[in-house]
């Protein structure tokens, strides 16, 4: 993929323990239905906003598609994070042959997933912003309605799509205003 890369500049899908300690700290508002219960899980409802905000205060950043892409299907530029062999059992997706998951799963789940620079959850769970700006397609706009927001890349797919639907190369566009349930991010820095 070209891009420089190592692995200590991601993260791993972002806490609800450290988004709920960013929004103590700064005053910001927790994402609605916040779930406090669940510290492990990966913080959704976030906005593109949002996750550039923690990603500032981190003294951090979103990182691009590319690079994002290239922690996610590794050296060898696989299909998934573990190979090019689908197996819904590796990921949090919705036709995962074992579980019946409707909901994100703790960012430390799913051990048979990791990527081959041993990140966690680059395929499903949450899907994840990333700092790259994208035009919306026709077709999107009109499911989304007109808005005046910048729109931006989300990459990984989540608990809600099928594993098809999640490969390392797939990408959506959204509305830098958008929140959903199936939605958060991580962080990189700048080696």
């Amino acid at each position: 993929i070209g891009v420089t890369w190592s692995s200590d500049v991601f993260s791993s899908d972002l806490s609800n323990e450290d988004y709920q300690h960013f929004c103590l700290t700064t005053g910001r508002a927790l994402p609605p239905g916040f779930p406090a219960d669940r510290p492990e899980s990966p913080v959704v409802n976030v906005t593109y906003e949002d996750a550039t905000a923690f990603a500032r205060w981190a003294g951090k950043r979103l990182p691009t598609e590319q690079e994002w892409e290239r922690a996610a299907r590794g050296r060898n530029g696989w299909i998934y994070p573990w190979g090019d062999q689908p197996d819904a059992s590796r990921a949090n997706v919705a036709d995962n042959p074992n579980d019946s998951w409707s909901h994100v799963v703790g960012v430390k789940a799913f051990r048979a997933g990791l990527s081959s620079d041993g990140l966690w959850h680059m395929t499903g769970n949450a899907a994840e912003w990333v700092a790259t700006e994208r035009e919306p397609s026709a077709e999107t706009l009109r499911q989304h309605g007109l808005t005046q927001d910048d729109w931006f890349v989300v990459k990984g797919g989540s608990f809600q799509q099928r594993l098809l639907e999640a490969t390392t190369y797939s990408w959506d566009a959204l509305p830098a205003r958008q929140s959903r349930s199936d939605i958060g991010f991580r962080c990189a820095k700048t080696p």
